[in-house]
């Protein structure tokens, strides 16, 4: 018995077709790219007479000389690398210090909250605005202006939510919180002494 489904001549050709789109999309997505590394080896001439091409006539290192001369360059990879980390670090911070309080049935204004956090991810103030609230808070040419306006992610931030709603000890707030209070500790998700963990988020562990 013939175990392969039967496609017929109509979901050939719909299957050729898809082939032929998905493979000219690719195509275009991937030619800029080989355009770009075709010019970072051609010399500046070969770049001012030809309007476009992959594969230069002559290969020149010169473009990468020029760049590795300076520190610019390092300098801009750490810069990239600190902003990465010290950015997600505020993100998780503020997302899940903001998650866990609207996870919570008994917090009163939570539904108010919420919504104004739904509007944000629906309707963004856009570049102007968002300068403009840089500027008057001063963090213009600062690491912070690249991080803090991003602080917290919408969307984020109702996954957190929601999956502090259905953890384990969700719906265990009462006794919780006076476990909590008993040792010692300032709230429900961090701890301030610093050996003793935080009674929430390791059950908050996938």
């Amino acid at each position: 018995m013939n175990s392969r489904l039967y496609n017929s001549p109509a979901g050939k050709v719909f299957d050729i077709f898809n082939y032929v789109m998905l493979g000219i999309l690719g195509i275009l997505t991937v030619l800029p790219f080989l355009y770009i590394i075709g010019n970072s080896f051609a010399t500046e001439a070969e770049i001012t007479e030809r309007s476009f091409f992959l594969i230069p006539k002559v290969f020149s290192f010169s473009a990468y000389e020029y760049i590795f001369s300076s520190s610019t360059i390092f300098r801009s990879i750490g810069v990239s690398i600190f902003i990465t980390v010290a950015g997600t670090l505020v993100n998780l911070f503020f997302t899940l210090t903001m998650a866990y309080p609207l996870s919570r049935s008994d917090f009163w204004g939570r539904n108010v909250m919420m919504n104004m956090v739904i509007f944000s991810m629906l309707f963004g103030g856009g570049m102007i605005p968002t300068y403009l609230v840089i500027r008057g808070l001063g963090l213009l040419d600062s690491y912070w202006a690249l991080m803090l306006p991003g602080a917290i992610s919408a969307f984020n931030l109702i996954v957190v939510k929601n999956f502090f709603s259905k953890c384990r000890l969700g719906w265990r707030k009462r006794p919780t919180s006076t476990a909590v209070r008993i040792l010692g500790c300032c709230g429900e998700l961090f701890c301030l002494y610093p050996n003793r963990s935080s009674p929430r988020l390791p059950y908050s562990t996938p």
